[in-house]
């Protein structure tokens, strides 16, 4: 009896084992809510998306972040703006993308830009979203077309896509001893499509500041500017990375000492990327030669009134929007012929670089070679005109730069909306 009981004993063990072994793995808890990083290069209404998308967590660090959402905007045809929402999956979503498009329309105001943008951002995340147990809070709505079958837009255009806009103000301001008018205009019209873009422009400014100076025998000092400039631009489409057009150009302006000048210059552009990644990446090269009529308000330093110059120019801008930030340059040269020692280099970028978690780097910087004044006026600027601007004066140089970081740390996540005293 005594060496029956460990055998019993040692068999209970062994078929505990062996039922343990042969359950099944307890269950998993099913993912929480997604964690959604926004990233925005096109002004946005964070605020507003954070408290409609109350699904999903919003956090500020892409780190974080189950999906990253880089929004995108560029102009389009029709005077609004077409926004490329790229959804990246991160972490348990990696290699799970996706894209979506959303088009503004020029007469929209910005309550009705958010809300369609807000639209297409649910249905995007809705297949992140069920995967996790917030699906069981969703429902899927269908609003009936007004008309059965109808197209969201017809293929018939009064307009024949062309779009026009006109703009004016007026302001003033002024204190004791200054007091200052400004006046602006501008005309618009364009008519974009996937083979032609055609704009034409009209745009003026005038300011008037009278100064009342210390000395009481000395009269009120008035400074009067004014620029107008109108232009036309005719671009056609040579395939996904070919483009060809011209510009043409009437301007005045007191500033650059110019009575009336008129330009006009063919171009040509290679996009070493696809243009319909445009929103997302570009890098451009874009050459072109012309001539310009110049008819001055004063003797210039060459000692003309009135000549045509010819020149050609070539520019190359790169321009980036990706999950690490963005990052935009440009180079431009221009030279007039003959006289290639009249000419003007200058080089500009803005970047946005995000390091490390929580720690973003800002640059910015521009530099110019500048030895295509032909316009300055042989008496030079008065220091009035000088102290304000009203004269451009001669410099073989300009530059300008900057640096900057911003570091954010503690909680990441960032639901709550609160606008309680939001202008105070």
């Amino acid at each position: 009896m005594r060496r029956l009981v460990p055998i019993v004993v040692a068999g209970l063990f062994a078929a505990a084992a062996s039922a343990a072994a042969q359950a099944p793995p307890p269950a998993q808890p099913e993912p929480a809510a997604v964690r959604v990083f926004l990233d925005c290069h096109g002004g946005c209404d964070s605020t507003y998306i954070r408290k409609e998308l109350n699904f999903v967590d919003h956090v500020r660090d892409k780190e974080a972040a189950d999906v990253h959402i880089l929004i995108t905007t560029e102009r389009a045809g029709g005077g609004g703006d077409m926004y490329t929402i790229s959804f990246m999956g991160l972490r348990r979503f990696a290699g799970i993308n996706d894209t979506a498009t959303y088009l503004t329309q020029q007469a929209e105001t910005d309550d009705d830009i958010r809300r369609g943008l807000v639209r297409v951002l649910k249905l995007g995340l809705v297949r992140y979203v069920a995967t996790t147990p917030v699906r069981d809070s969703l429902e899927v709505t269908y609003r009936q077309p007004k008309v059965q079958g109808q197209a969201a837009q017809t293929t018939h255009d009064p307009w024949n896509f062309w779009v026009f806009r006109l703009r004016g103000n007026a302001s003033t301001s002024g204190e004791e001893a200054e007091t200052t008018v400004r006046l602006g205009s501008s005309v618009t019209a364009s008519r974009v499509t996937e083979a032609w873009k055609l704009s034409g422009s009209y745009s003026g400014n005038y300011r008037r500041s009278r100064y009342t100076l210390e000395d009481e025998e000395e009269e009120d000092y008035v400074a009067v500017s004014r620029d107008a400039t109108t232009s036309g631009l005719i671009v056609k489409s040579l395939g996904p990375h070919w483009g060809a057009g011209g510009r043409v150009s009437l301007s005045t302006s007191t500033y650059n000492n110019q009575k009336l000048t008129i330009g006009a210059f063919p171009a040509v552009e290679y996009n070493f990327y696809p243009y319909d990644e445009s929103t997302r990446r570009q890098l451009t090269f874009t050459y072109s030669m012309g001539v310009r009529r110049f008819n001055y308000r004063e003797l210039t330093i060459y000692g003309k009134t009135e000549e045509t110059a010819f020149s050609h120019a070539l520019a190359a801008n790169w321009d980036m929007q990706e999950p690490w930030g963005n990052l935009d340059l440009q180079f431009d040269a221009s030279q007039y012929i003959p006289d290639g020692y009249k000419y003007r280099l200058s080089v500009e970028g803005d970047a946005e670089i995000r390091l490390f978690k929580g720690f973003s780097l800002n640059l910015y910087g521009s530099a110019s070679r500048i030895r295509n004044q032909i316009y300055l006026p042989a008496e030079g600027a008065t220091d009035e005109e000088i102290l304000l601007r009203l004269r451009q004066i001669a410099t073989g140089y300009d530059y300008g730069f900057s640096v900057g970081f911003s570091y954010t740390f503690g909680s990441v996540f960032n639901n709550v909306v609160n606008a309680r005293l939001s202008a105070f």
